[in-house]
Protein backbone atom coordinates (compact mmCIF):
# COMPACT_ATOMS: atom_id res chain seq x y z
CA UNK A 1 0.00 0.00 0.00
CA UNK A 2 1.14 3.68 -0.85
CA UNK A 3 2.11 5.61 2.01
CA UNK A 4 0.52 8.77 2.23
CA UNK A 5 1.71 11.66 2.61
CA UNK A 6 0.90 14.76 5.25
CA UNK A 7 -0.72 16.82 2.21
CA UNK A 8 -2.42 14.54 1.50
CA UNK A 9 -3.72 13.16 4.71
CA UNK A 10 -4.92 16.47 5.33
CA UNK A 11 -6.97 16.65 2.57
CA UNK A 12 -8.40 13.58 2.97
CA UNK A 13 -9.51 15.45 6.59
CA UNK A 14 -10.51 18.05 5.41
CA UNK A 15 -12.80 16.77 3.02
CA UNK A 16 -14.42 14.50 5.16
CA UNK A 17 -14.81 17.44 7.86
CA UNK A 18 -16.73 19.39 4.71
CA UNK A 19 -18.54 16.46 3.79
CA UNK A 20 -20.23 15.90 7.55
CA UNK A 21 -21.07 19.38 7.66
CA UNK A 22 -22.82 19.30 4.61
CA UNK A 23 -24.64 15.96 5.47
CA UNK A 24 -25.42 17.35 8.78
CA UNK A 25 -27.03 20.79 7.54
CA UNK A 26 -28.70 18.74 5.03
CA UNK A 27 -30.24 16.63 7.67
CA UNK A 28 -31.29 19.89 10.15
CA UNK A 29 -32.91 21.28 6.67
CA UNK A 30 -34.94 18.44 7.13
CA UNK A 31 -36.21 18.22 10.15
CA UNK A 32 -34.22 14.89 10.63
CA UNK A 33 -32.03 15.55 14.16
CA UNK A 34 -30.09 12.10 13.82
CA UNK A 35 -26.72 14.23 15.18
CA UNK A 36 -28.18 14.18 18.73
CA UNK A 37 -28.52 10.64 18.57
CA UNK A 38 -25.49 9.84 16.63
CA UNK A 39 -21.86 10.75 17.52
CA UNK A 40 -20.68 10.14 13.85
CA UNK A 41 -23.57 11.53 11.36
CA UNK A 42 -20.88 9.27 8.66
CA UNK A 43 -20.77 5.85 11.25
CA UNK A 44 -21.74 2.64 9.46
CA UNK A 45 -25.17 2.70 11.46
CA UNK A 46 -25.54 6.47 10.31
CA UNK A 47 -24.85 5.78 6.72
CA UNK A 48 -27.08 2.40 7.17
CA UNK A 49 -30.24 4.24 8.44
CA UNK A 50 -29.73 7.46 5.73
CA UNK A 51 -29.52 4.50 3.14
CA UNK A 52 -32.68 3.17 3.99
CA UNK A 53 -34.42 6.74 4.20
CA UNK A 54 -32.90 7.13 0.94
CA UNK A 55 -34.35 4.10 -0.74
CA UNK A 56 -37.78 5.32 0.50
CA UNK A 57 -38.46 2.85 3.63
CA UNK A 58 -41.37 4.66 5.74
CA UNK A 59 -41.27 2.39 8.82
CA UNK A 60 -39.23 3.99 11.46
CA UNK A 61 -38.61 1.38 13.35
CA UNK A 62 -37.33 -0.77 10.39
CA UNK A 63 -34.75 1.85 9.90
CA UNK A 64 -33.94 2.41 13.87
CA UNK A 65 -33.25 -1.34 13.65
CA UNK A 66 -30.27 -0.99 10.84
CA UNK A 67 -28.08 0.96 13.85
CA UNK A 68 -25.80 -0.86 15.90
CA UNK A 69 -26.66 -1.91 19.31
CA UNK A 70 -23.35 0.05 20.87
CA UNK A 71 -25.16 3.20 19.96
CA UNK A 72 -25.56 5.52 23.50
CA UNK A 73 -29.21 5.98 21.66
CA UNK A 74 -32.05 3.37 22.07
CA UNK A 75 -33.66 2.04 19.87
CA UNK A 76 -37.17 3.72 20.90
CA UNK A 77 -35.09 7.37 20.91
CA UNK A 78 -34.07 6.26 17.17
CA UNK A 79 -37.65 5.20 16.33
CA UNK A 80 -39.30 8.15 17.88
CA UNK A 81 -36.80 10.39 15.83
CA UNK A 82 -37.09 8.94 12.54
CA UNK A 83 -41.31 8.63 13.13
CA UNK A 84 -41.69 12.57 13.19
CA UNK A 85 -39.13 12.27 10.18
CA UNK A 86 -41.29 9.71 8.44
CA UNK A 87 -44.16 11.54 8.99
CA UNK A 88 -43.41 15.09 8.16
CA UNK A 89 -42.14 13.60 4.50
CA UNK A 90 -45.59 11.75 3.89
CA UNK A 91 -47.02 15.26 4.94
CA UNK A 92 -44.72 17.05 2.67
CA UNK A 93 -45.59 14.65 -0.40
CA UNK A 94 -49.29 14.45 0.25
CA UNK A 95 -49.01 18.20 -0.15
CA UNK A 96 -47.50 18.33 -3.48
Amino acid sequence: MPEVTDSESQKITRNRVQLHSRLESLLDEAHIKLSSLLSDLLGTSARRMLQALADGETDAATVASLADSRLRATAAQLSDTLTACVRRCIRCIAAC
